[in-house]
């Protein structure tokens, strides 16, 4: 499946279960925040993700932490790259979230996005699943 071609495998969820809180725009691409319910949140991401993107990004997750939103799901299925050193800041704070009972959820990675969680040895700290769908489904089990 192409990332340009991409469209949403979750319409009906997102219909029904999902409110647009905030579309934030950066340089790279942009990041959709949805809210699920009270505990979970997705975040979609698009294009590449750099170093100078994550500060806003988990300036987000930590707000939502605080705002007992510990449960969160970054869709990453519209991300062309990311950079090495984005992917270990992410692995950090998912620690830091599992520490207080939270824990962040990849869906939707393709396989280039993947191996480069794999290279920098994060891959198996996070539940990386198909769909986000998939993702609000564990959490909620």
């Amino acid at each position: 499946m192409a990332v340009d071609s991409w469209q949403p495998t979750v319409r009906s969820f997102q219909e029904t279960t999902n409110q647009e809180l905030k579309t934030k725009n950066t340089p790279e691409g942009k990041v959709a925040v949805y809210a699920t319910n009270e505990t979970i949140t997705v975040l979609r991401l698009s294009g590449d993700v750099a170093v100078s993107d994550m500060d806003a990004l988990l300036s987000k997750m930590t707000g939502l932490v605080l705002e007992n939103k510990s449960k969160i799901v970054l869709n990453l299925r519209q991300v062309k790259h990311v950079s090495l050193n984005a992917i270990s800041m992410l692995a950090e704070r998912n620690q830091r979230f599992k520490a207080l009972g939270g824990e962040i959820k990849l869906a939707g990675l393709i396989p280039y996005v993947a191996n480069l969680f794999k290279l920098v040895g994060a891959y198996a700290s996070f539940d990386v699943v198909l769909d986000e769908e998939e993702a609000v489904a564990r959490f909620e089990s």
